[in-house]
């Protein structure tokens, strides 16, 4: 392994551990640098069970901004994961000793009968080739793997990902724009509602 690729995944254990990132996730991780993210919404009142997975809308946030290919590819497969098996996904440009990281970082959502508890990230150098991705459990050392994270990675598994529209899976969505009660625009922010209000 090049030192240059050790140098920045010690950097992000480093930023995962002192950023006390297993408390609240990605969403409170580091948010001055966020380019991008896929957060599904509750409505505050969590209801009788208390149930993070009682979301009414999701609200995506496109990477509006000059990033490798790469990166925004790695975007659009953990939002298709996304649908499937419910998670928020957090994109981030963060300067690593002189030179741009990018990470994808993915926070799985769980409660009432739904267990989707796993977090994730990947990270890409400043040309956006692919420098590992980890599970990140609580008191679990990190080991990275060379491979991206794939649909039987989560713990409530996703569809594997193949890259292209197949309408047999796509048809098995959890959330999309087409089961959206209606579609909201605020700048660079996109709220799809779920759910007619009652």
């Amino acid at each position: 392994m090049s030192e240059r690729k050790e140098t920045i995944r010690q950097f992000y254990e480093c930023q995962i551990e002192d950023a006390a990132y297993m408390i609240d996730g990605f969403g409170y991780f580091m948010p001055d640098k966020r380019i991008g993210r896929v957060e599904l919404v509750t409505t505050g009142d969590w209801g009788e069970y208390g149930c993070e997975a009682d979301f009414d809308s999701v609200e995506i946030e496109r990477i509006h901004q000059a990033v490798p290919q790469t990166v925004i590819e790695a975007f659009e497969r953990h939002t298709w994961f996304s649908q499937h098996s419910l998670s928020n996904v957090f994109a981030f440009k963060i300067p690593t000793e002189g030179h741009d990281t990018y990470a994808i970082g993915v926070s799985g959502i769980a409660g009432d009968g739904w267990d989707n508890d796993c977090s994730f990230i990947e990270v890409f150098d400043e040309s956006g080739v692919f420098l590992g991705a980890t599970s990140i459990g609580e008191g679990e050392k990190i080991k990275w793997l060379d491979q991206y994270i794939d649909g039987d990675d989560f713990s409530s598994p996703a569809p594997k990902w193949i890259g292209r529209p197949d309408p047999i899976r796509d048809g098995n969505k959890l959330w999309s724009e087409e089961t959206a009660v209606s579609i909201e625009q605020d700048g660079g922010t996109t709220r799809m509602v779920l759910f007619a209000p009652d």
